[in-house]
């Protein structure tokens, strides 16, 4: 027997899955999920530290272990400035250009520390995908910066899976 894991209209299930299975199962491409370590209370991703609201990180719990599973729609990030202290460094890998949307495909830089390591190992061989504006394209090799819309975020505890915020 199956398990049901969120009932709800299709855009309810879109834009606030109940868990982690939810959100990767609905939506095309798929969301970018990954689990990150919390430091401060900010998502390390890669090399860099996104703001993560107290709420969600309040509500992790001891079995969490200082982890946060981060969740975005490629539609819900954008190119970021060089300097933007809240957002994350990609290196692309792949450019999609459809003619009315673009599509960057890319792995997060990495600092290379043995305990974030371990945390992605899960995720290490799945692209992060961020749709762009198909006339403003980055070339394969080049490293940008992506910011995640605060308010786009969706963010699950690793021990359960379910959503926080």
């Amino acid at each position: 027997l199956g398990v049901l894991q969120q009932v709800g209209a299709p855009t309810e299930l879109y834009d606030r899955p109940a868990n982690v299975f939810v959100a990767g199962f609905i939506g095309s491409p798929s969301m970018n999920i990954n689990t990150h370590p919390v430091v401060n209370g900010k998502a390390k991703i890669g090399e860099d530290t996104v703001d993560l609201p107290a709420e969600a990180v309040n509500k992790l719990t001891a079995e969490d272990n200082n982890q946060i599973v981060v969740g975005f729609r490629p539609e819900d990030a954008s190119l970021a400035a060089p300097d933007d202290s809240n957002a994350f460094s990609l290196k692309v890998m792949n450019v999609e250009d459809l003619g009315s949307d673009g599509y960057i495909y890319g792995n997060i830089l990495t600092d290379g520390s043995a305990a974030e390591a371990s945390t992605m190992m899960s995720d290490q061989n799945k692209l992060t995908t961020i749709r762009v504006n198909p006339r403003a394209l980055p070339k394969v090799g080049d490293v940008v910066k992506i910011k995640i819309d605060p308010s786009k975020m969706h963010l699950f505890a690793p021990s359960t899976e379910l959503r926080l915020n």
